[in-house]
């Protein structure tokens, strides 16, 4: 199975999309995106659903990806198992993001509070 970082690529290349005009569009500069190309940054969950939409993709092929849909097509007997399989996967990874990104919200959010009583 392919990393998300060249997941990732694969797709940007398909819609031949620079890295630059990508990175404008998350927002970012084009050696932090070629970081995500790359697997060095984690992304978080809005740059996911970001980069899905840029990418016209929803945001779970950017983490299945197509060479696990076609692995289902080989092998349709176990189509519904391998379906499940993948998607629970996937869902638990969006689960942990999104926790991930909640617990930094709230850090965040705590720091503004404090900041603010002190003013």
């Amino acid at each position: 199975m392919f990393e998300t970082g060249n997941r990732i690529r694969k797709m940007r290349d398909k819609l031949d999309y620079s890295q630059q005009f990508v990175a404008q569009e998350l927002g970012i500069s084009q050696p932090a995106y070629a970081r995500i190309e790359q697997g060095l940054t984690k992304l978080d969950t809005m740059r996911l659903l970001v980069l899905a939409k840029v990418l016209q993709v929803q945001p779970l092929q950017l983490l299945a990806g197509t060479e696990d849909i076609e692995e289902i097509r080989n092998n349709p007997e176990t189509f519904v198992e391998t379906l499940y399989v993948i998607y629970k996967e996937n869902t638990q990874k969006l689960i942990m993001q999104l926790e991930e990104e909640n617990i930094r919200l709230k850090d965040e959010l705590k720091k503004y509070s404090s900041a603010s009583r002190k003013n």
